[in-house]
């Protein structure tokens, strides 16, 4: 530091003035720091400077203890000690801002050139003015190659007039925000860029700054983003379930399949509470809860249970939910809903076609297997082991286990199958296999193959067991009765054959064939060629074939079994044969066609029909002389009678009576003894009866005349009772004629029709009585009321009837009374 005590005022003042010129200096120079610097680098102001040079220059005084000068000397040398005290301040100050300033510069410029944006200084023309490394490591050149280029150079030619009116607004005052461009870049594949700026003054002219961001890694995410937004946008709408978004219980979005599962509107929807597609109250508060507790416990809700359609219809759905943000689920639900009512009715149906499998299995008595060809192993259910009556657990089956248990001879014919399996894939053999008790049963094995290995071969085979011993001891005792059956038909001598419903022929024994080949001149039939033939083929007489036809026919249509004899010409003789027919049923109860024997009886029947009309010539003789002595009988009875009159002439009326009644039945046993069958003609016994009656009034009969080979006769059973009814009839009517008034023939007519003999009797003058009623009992005499006794009930009608002044009495009679065999005419 100077020593002012020793220069004197002249050079004092000088020091001063020269101290306030560089005073004035540096505090221009600190005020323009100031204005740059930030409030931790700023100079001091003038009046701290002076505070601290003063304080300081008071400190050097007192310990140097300058003497007191005149005062103008004093406040000189003052005045230069506190300039010179505030230059070296500031100078200090001085280089501690430069040294700060120096270290901002550095950071500046580090972070200015390697900033990851890149800055641009452009020209009102666009010319770059300044760049940083980034600005030029994006363009892909040297920061020196790019001063003095315009910028635009390196725009692609699509993204020009973008850019060029980005820059003219830029320039215009106009602040249009951002831009973005595609960059063509020489060395290098296209950039997206956006550029950011802003105008500035620069003395007269104007230019612009501009911030570039390479946006082509964003761009490219962005596409991505799009991408992905655009594939779940088409998933949300393409998927088959519906989805969508709630907040606070209300729709925010939901996809079309939602809508048109239940029916609503988009705008029936979004807004509404979540309500709206539950049954009820209860199940929205319930299913709320159990979906807020699954989400607290497992951050996701998966529940089975009902929504209702717009309609009102319930759908089975699986409802699955979960927050969107996982740590607020407050902030709203996304749920995915599935409607599985088809998958539950499938299910149902899967449940029921499998009981029902489970019950035809049963049903079946079969057992199960299932084959793993490469391991040798095999699971079989508890029926298959029954069969072999083996416990569950009690055996593990195997390949080889199973191949030990086949009988031996059965061995190679059940390996063959197995090899020919391989090529069809289908297993169908019998076989026997050893019972636990040792014995053995036949079973009935059908599998198939499944599962190919790469040669084509089935590794895996599954199939049944039936237990078929006792099928196979059936068939094997029906074998037996076969063999037995066709020997007898082969060797039986009657003729035994088998037709179709057609009647076409199935099957003839030897017999048959021969007796077939007795007829006509036709080649000899074979086995061969008389199969399918019809009766009207194989029989030479048209007539034959015909009636052996209907017959076959009449089986057939009636299921019944039936005898009949069958006279057959042959060119020598006439044969009589007893045929025996039976239906043919199939297993389904279907009349198939017939199957018969016919054995020969022609001199059976030759035998027997001599033997019967020796027997009819006997019993004729016999009824003939029995009728007779039973008529001489009667008539010694009614001569015995007439005696006891002439003795009793008292007793005349009632043995009058008696001795008609049994002339009647005289009559009737006369009758028959004239007939060699025993019967007794209506028309005769009519006549024979009108002709003995006697009385007060004479009989005229009236009888129709038969045509040739008629048979009208009462059954013989009936022949009496009606004899003595018809008796007492015309006695009736000779008895209670008027006898005050002239008397009239009685008239008796037969009137005789293909269903009844009407036997009619007039009498008159005669009144019947205002109390008779035959038909009720009423006003009947002790004759009546034997002829009520006499009647027979069934096939006989009695009726009274008032004509005029004639008593018309008329007796219908109708089989079983009657025989009408031919129509009568007269």
């Amino acid at each position: 530091m100077t020593d002012y005590s020793k220069l004197s005022c002249r050079d004092l003042v000088a020091k001063l003035r020269a101290a306030e010129a560089e005073l004035r200096r540096i505090k221009a120079i600190g005020e323009t720091e100031n204005r740059r610097a930030d409030s931790s680098s700023r100079l001091f102001t003038a009046t701290e400077l002076r505070h601290r040079a003063e304080t300081q220059w008071q400190a050097q005084r007192v310990q140097t203890c300058l003497p007191l000068a005149e005062t103008e000397s004093q406040w000189l040398i003052h005045e230069l000690h506190v300039h010179q005290t505030e230059l070296e301040l500031q100078n200090e100050e001085l280089q501690e801002v430069n040294a700060r300033l120096q270290q901002s510069l550095e950071r500046y410029t580090d972070l200015y050139d390697f900033a990851p944006a890149g800055y641009f200084t452009l020209t009102d023309d666009g010319v770059t003015q300044e760049v940083n490394l980034t600005g030029a490591v994006l363009l892909g050149q040297q920061r020196s190659s790019l001063i003095g280029r315009r910028l635009g150079l390196f725009v692609a030619e699509d993204s020009q007039p973008t850019f060029n009116t980005f820059l003219d607004q830029l320039m215009m005052g106009i602040s249009p925000g951002t831009c973005e461009v595609t960059l063509d870049l020489e060395n290098a594949s296209s950039r997206q860029v956006r550029f950011e700026g802003a105008s500035i003054d620069f003395g007269m002219d104007r230019r612009c700054r501009l911030i570039a961001v390479d946006i082509t890694r964003y761009k490219q995410m962005e596409q991505e983003r799009r991408a992905r937004e655009q594939q779940l946008s088409a998933f949300f709408r393409a998927v088959p379930a519906g989805m969508g978004v709630t907040v606070q219980r209300r729709f925010q979005q939901a996809n079309d399949y939602f809508f048109q599962a239940l029916g609503y509107r988009p705008d029936e929807i979004i807004g509404q509470s979540t309500r709206i597609v539950y049954p009820s109250d209860e199940a929205f508060e319930r299913i709320h809860r159990e979906i807020q507790n699954q989400i607290e416990q497992n951050g996701l809700a998966i529940l089975e249970t009902q929504t209702r359609c717009k309609d009102g219809q319930l759908i089975d759905i699986i409802l699955q939910v979960a927050p969107l943000t996982l740590n607020q689920p407050e902030s709203g639900w996304v749920f995915v809903a599935v409607d599985i009512t088809e998958h539950k009715q499938m299910m149902e149906t899967l449940r029921q076609v499998k009981e029902r499998l489970e019950l035809v299995i049963a049903g079946a008595d079969v057992g199960l297997y299932d084959v793993n060809l490469r391991t040798g192993k095999a699971v079989v259910n508890e029926r298959y082991l029954q069969i072999l009556d083996y416990a569950p657990g009690e055996m593990v089956m195997t390949v080889e286990g199973w191949r030990n248990l086949i009988h031996p001879d059965d061995l190679p014919r059940v390996d063959r199958a197995c090899e020919e399996a391989k090529k069809t894939m289908y297993f169908n053999e019998e076989y026997r296999m050893r019972h636990k008790s040792g014995n053995w049963i036949w079973v009935l094995d059908r599998g198939k193959g499944f599962d190919w290995d790469e040669h084509g071969n089935p590794w895996r085979l599954a199939g049944t067991h039936l237990d078929i011993s006792a099928r196979k001891h059936a068939e094997q005792t029906l074998l037996a009765r076969e063999t037995l059956l066709r020997t007898i038909m082969e060797n039986s001598p009657d003729p035994i054959f088998m037709m179709d419903r057609a009647s076409r022929l199935l099957y003839a024994n030897p017999a048959a064939l021969a007796v077939l080949n007795a007829f006509g001149d036709q080649p000899l039939w074979t086995q061969e060629t008389l199969i399918g033939k019809t009766p009207l083929e194989f029989f030479g007489d048209p007539a034959v074939g015909q009636a052996i036809l209907e017959a076959n026919q009449q089986v057939i249509a009636s299921g019944q079994t039936t005898r009949i004899e069958e006279r057959i010409t042959t060119q020598d003789a006439t044969r009589i044969y007893l045929s025996t027919r039976s239906p043919l049923w199939d297993s389904a109860g279907q009349i198939v066609g017939l199957v018969g024997i016919a054995h020969n009886i022609t001199e059976q029947k030759h035998g027997e029909e001599q033997r019967l009309a020796q027997l009819a010539s006997q019993r004729d003789t016999l009824v003939q002389e029995v009728h007779h002595r039973i008529k001489n009988h009667l008539q010694g009875v009614t001569g015995l009678l007439r005696n006891r009159i002439a003795r009793h002439p008292e007793l005349a009326e009632d043995l009058e009576a008696v001795i008609a009644q049994i002339c009647a039945i005289a009559h009737v046993y006369g009758l028959q003894s004239h007939r060699p069958e025993g019967r007794v003609r209506l028309d005769a016994l009519l006549k024979t009866l009108a002709d003995r009656a006697t009385g007060v009034a004479p009989i005229h009969c009236a009888l129709p005349v038969l045509k040739s080979g008629a048979t009208v006769s009462l059954a013989r059973e009936e022949a009496v009772p009606l004899a003595l009814v018809i008796n007492e009839l015309l006695t009736n009517a000779l008895k209670h004629n008027d006898t005050t008034r002239p008397t009239r023939p009685i008239q008796v007519a037969l009137e005789i029709s293909a269903t009844e003999q009407r036997v009619v009797i007039r009498n008159g003058p005669a009144l019947l009585t205002t109390t008779f009623d035959f038909a009720a009992g009423r006003g009947l005499g002790t004759g009546l009321e034997l002829l009520q006794a006499l009647l027979p009930p069934q096939g006989a009608a009695l009726t009274f009837g008032q004509q005029g002044d004639e008593v018309v009495t008329e007796l219908r009679l109708t089989p079983p009374v009657v025989n009408i065999e031919i129509g009568a005419g007269t």
